[in-house]
Parts: structure tokens; C-alpha cells; sequence
């Protein structure tokens, strides 16, 4: 065998094992971003489920809405029971009861997700009933047919819990800084609200507000 054929035939082996190492080398790195796929995944759902710091099916931006337990104030801007309507028309005033919370849901028939806030408040009545106020706000205007469509949805959806209307001038959410319907105001057993609730007032946000004003006021 010549010399020429033997060095051809060395050549072809060393391409043959280049391309080897090549490909060796390419699983490898296949299998790492795989790897880093699955912890970057576990992350997110670690960060999604962890359950110190924020409640369980909530996004990030829901956590805007949450008193966080590291971020306490020990006192806000006091409540202003301005006057509101029964379904009659008689003026009344919500009170905040002596060192018990109280939260308002200010809602009312037309506005996106206002009485899925209503649901999600009457779903702790049970829970928190004992420990705080709950009461509903209609802010509607002060016709007959804004009060019955009111009604209509109290009765279908069977809500018990105390229902006003702040008819006039919208006097108790304008008192208490109310712009955004609908918004769950929490108030402390000192009668000062601690937190506006006005997005995505879902039962895992209003649930954490709640455990929170219970435990800590």
C-alpha cells in the first residue's frame, strides 16, 4: 500500500471521529437547554404556587391588590359613613360596628365583573360573617327601574348580604374616594380603610384581604 492511500485512509478516520465528537458534543448541549427549560418552568410555577407571600391561583398583577403581610400599615384614611337608601328610599348610614372590619362592595348592574364581586363577597359571608361586616352598595341612579334591576339580580343570585343604595349625589363613595365601580373597600375595627380593592376582585384576592384584616386589625 502506498504512502499516499495510507494517509488518505487516516484522514477519513479522523473525519469520521471528528464527526463523532461533533455529534456527541451536540447531544449534550440539546440536553442541557432542556434541562435549563425544566427549571425555568419550575421556577414559574414555583413563583405561581408559592403560597407565603401570595395566595395560591393568583397572577402577579393580582398581588397589587393584597395587603401583604410585609407591607402592614397600621392605619389608613378614616371612613366616612355618608347617608345611603334602603330599596324604600329611606336614609340610612352604614356604620362600622364597634372593633369589628367591615367591607363595602361598591357595584352596580352595568359595569364589567361588578356582580361577580358581588358573588365573590356573598361566598365568605359564611366564613367571615362572625368576624366582619359585609355590606353591598348599588351606586345606581335614583330611578324605580335602577332599584327593581338591582333587586332582580339580589333575588336570582340569592345575596344576603345587606344591600343600600348610594343614590344621591353618590355621597358615601365619593366621602370615602370611591372612583371605580366595582370596588371592595376594607375597613379596619378602628373604622379606617386599609385597602381599595378595583381589579380582578376574585375570591383568592378578597380572601387573602380578608384572613389579613381579621388577623391583623
Amino acid at each position: 500500500m502506498s504512502k499516499k492511500r495510507i494517509f488518505i485512509g487516516i484522514l477519513i478516520a479522523l473525519l469520521l471521529i471528528a464527526g463523532i465528537a461533533v455529534n456527541i458534543i451536540a447531544m449534550q448541549g440539546r440536553k442541557e437547554i432542556e434541562e435549563n427549560n425544566k427549571v425555568s418552568t419550575n421556577v414559574v410555577k414555583d413563583v405561581n404556587n408559592n403560597t407565603e407571600n401570595r395566595v395560591p391561583n393568583t397572577t402577579l398583577a393580582d398581588i397589587a391588590n393584597v395587603i401583604l403581610e410585609d407591607e402592614l400599615e397600621l392605619g389608613g384614611d378614616k371612613y366616612n359613613p355618608a347617608d345611603v337608601q334602603d330599596k324604600d328610599g329611606n336614609t340610612v348610614t352604614l356604620e362600622t360596628e364597634e372593633n369589628k372590619p367591615m367591607v363595602i362592595l361598591f357595584w352596580n348592574d352595568t359595569e364589567e365583573g361588578a356582580i361577580d364581586a358581588l358573588k365573590v363577597l356573598q361566598d365568605n359571608t359564611e366564613k367571615y360573617g362572625d368576624k366582619i361586616t359585609f355590606s353591598a352598595v348599588a351606586v345606581v341612579d335614583n330611578s324605580e327601574e335602577a332599584k327593581q334591576n338591582i333587586e332582580n339580580i339580589i333575588s336570582e343570585n340569592g345575596i344576603t348580604i345587606p344591600l343600600a343604595y348610594d343614590t344621591i349625589d353618590a355621597s358615601l363613595s365619593t366621602a370615602n374616594n370611591v372612583s371605580k365601580i366595582p370596588s371592595a373597600v376594607i375597613i379596619n375595627k378602628k373604622g379606617e380603610i386599609i385597602n381599595t380593592v378595583t381589579n380582578d376582585i376574585n375570591q383568592d384576592v378578597i380572601e387573602a384581604n380578608l384572613d389579613i384584616v381579621t388577623e391583623n386589625y
